[in-house]
């Protein structure tokens, strides 16, 4: 039970942590781009702030997963390292994070958003229904496993994490995208 309170806290702090982040890379972008001039809406800049975050957590949980792939190499059912058990909370904390940032977005996506809290609500989920769902599974059966897996194969835990490998560049590509830098020259 001990754990249980000890993660409990660490995935409320975390949960807080990447929202502070984004907030703070939002800030950061919104001042950068009123100082270089450039006419970036309030939603293209939510936008970026959403895939930095994504970013650094997709480079935290691969570097997690690497470091216990290279600590569990030699049992890969019953080596066990502290990473595996503990960036559960941290990883799973982002993924509610980012339910509630893609809400943001979204919002600030509408050119009139609903008055009503269940008209925002239904706006977002029909838009984005299929990520929210992915988010509500990893949230509500992936990390109840991955905690109570009695500390067995934290080797194959971290081959789970390292499958955020692609994330940086998944989430450049938006960066790209919203600043019109996506399309590249041709050398024909």
């Amino acid at each position: 039970m001990n754990n249980l309170l000890i993660g409990s806290l660490m995935c409320g702090a975390s949960c807080f942590g990447w929202m502070g982040l984004f907030y703070f890379s939002n800030h950061l972008l919104t001042c950068y781009f009123r100082a270089k001039k450039w006419n970036i809406s309030m939603h293209h800049t939510m936008n970026m702030s959403e895939a930095i975050v994504s970013s650094i957590q997709a480079f935290v949980s691969t570097v997690c997963g690497f470091v216990v792939v290279v600590a569990c190499r030699h049992d890969v059912m019953r080596a066990a390292h502290s990473l595996a058990s503990g960036y559960v909370w941290i990883g799973g904390s982002y993924f509610i994070y980012d339910t509630i940032a893609m809400y943001k977005v979204h919002l600030a996506s509408l050119a009139e958003a609903p008055k009503c809290l269940a008209g925002r609500v239904n706006s977002y989920l029909r838009r984005r229904t299929l990520l929210v769902l992915h988010h509500v599974v990893v949230v509500t059966v992936l990390m109840p496993v991955l905690i109570y897996r009695n500390g067995i194969g934290d080797f194959f835990v971290g081959c789970f994490y390292c499958v955020e490998l692609s994330g940086p560049f998944t989430n450049m590509r938006v960066v790209l995208s919203r600043l019109g830098l996506k399309a590249s020259r041709s050398t024909g």
